[in-house]
C-alpha cells in the first residue's frame, strides 16, 4: 500500500506539473494562427501609402484575363466556382463540425476543427479536438508552416502523444494545402502554382514554395465541377511510420473513409 500511495503521488505531482507548464494545444495554435494573419494581413491593415505604382495583389476583382494562363479545364471550374468578378484571396480561418476515424477500423468520433491558411506567406494550420473514448479528449495540430510540415497529437490537450516533422509530412502538409484550395479556388490563381494541361478534363498542378514541389492531378468534367484531386506527394499515417500512399486510390474516396466534416 505505502507503494501504490507513492506511485499517486508522484503521478498527481507530474499532472500538476504538467497543467502548471504545458500550455493547451489549441493556444499554440491560436498563437501561431494569429502570427499568421498578421503576416499574411498586415499590409492590408497598415495605414501607410503605397509606393508609387505598387499595385495590391487585392486592389481589384479578378476578372476573365487572369484565367487566360490556365489550362482549359481549370478555366472552366473557376468559372462555374464563380470566381470571376470576387476578390483573390490572402487569408482565410475556417471552423468545422463532424467526424473524424483514427483508423479505418476505429469508430467515428465527434469533432470539432479550425483552420488558417494564408497565401502570402503561404502555410496552413489545421487544429482538431474530440473524444475517442468517454471521458477522454485528444487535441491535434496538423500544421505546414515555414516550409516545413509538423504534426502533433496530444492528450487532454496538454499531455505529449506524439510530434512528427520531416520531408514526408511537409510534402503532405503541402498537397493538403493545395487540395483546401477546393473550399476557396480563387487561391487556385496563387503565383506559386504552375500548370500543366493533360487533356479536355484534366490538368496537373505543381506548387513550388522554396526547393520543395508537389503535384496533383485535377480531373474536372463538362459542367466545370472538380471530380477528383488525385496526388502521389501526400503520405499516410501507419501508427507514427509516413508511408507512401497508393496513387490508384482516389483522393476524396480516401478522405471519406476517414473524415466527415461540415463548415460552420
Amino acid at each position: 500500500f505505502p507503494v501504490i500511495g507513492f506511485g499517486l503521488g508522484i503521478l498527481v505531482f507530474l499532472a500538476f506539473v504538467i497543467l502548471l507548464y504545458v500550455p493547451p494545444l489549441k493556444s499554440s495554435w491560436l498563437k501561431a494562427a494569429n502570427g499568421l494573419l498578421a503576416a499574411a494581413l498586415g499590409p492590408l491593415l497598415a495605414p501607410a501609402e503605397p509606393a508609387a505604382g505598387a499595385t495590391h495583389a487585392l486592389a481589384r476583382p479578378i476578372v476573365e484575363a487572369d484565367l487566360e494562363r490556365l489550362p482549359e479545364p481549370v478555366r472552366r471550374y473557376l468559372r462555374a466556382s464563380g470566381v470571376v468578378g470576387s476578390p483573390p484571396v490572402s487569408a482565410v480561418h475556417l471552423k468545422f463540425k463532424g467526424q473524424f476515424k483514427l483508423d479505418t477500423n476505429a469508430a467515428w468520433m465527434a469533432v470539432t476543427a479550425e483552420q488558417v491558411s494564408t497565401f502570402d506567406p503561404p502555410a496552413r494550420l489545421f487544429y482538431i479536438h474530440g473524444k475517442p473514448w468517454p471521458f477522454i479528449s485528444i487535441s491535434g495540430i496538423d500544421s505546414w508552416a515555414g516550409e516545413q510540415g509538423r504534426m502533433r497529437m496530444r492528450l487532454f490537450s496538454r499531455v505529449p502523444l506524439f510530434d512528427l516533422t520531416g520531408d514526408a509530412f511537409t510534402s503532405s502538409g503541402m498537397v493538403s494545402f493545395m487540395n483546401d484550395m477546393v473550399l476557396f479556388p480563387q487561391a487556385f490563381l496563387s503565383t506559386n502554382l504552375s500548370w500543366k494541361a493533360v487533356d479536355g478534363e484534366h490538368a496537373e498542378a505543381t506548387l513550388t514554395v522554396g526547393a520543395r514541389r508537389v503535384s496533383a492531378l485535377l480531373c474536372i468534367n463538362a459542367k466545370g465541377e472538380l471530380t477528383n484531386f488525385i496526388s502521389e506527394d501526400r503520405w499516410r499515417l501507419e501508427g507514427t511510420e509516413p508511408l507512401p500512399r497508393d496513387p490508384r486510390r482516389p483522393g476524396p474516396e480516401f478522405l471519406a473513409a476517414f473524415t466527415r466534416l461540415g463548415s460552420e
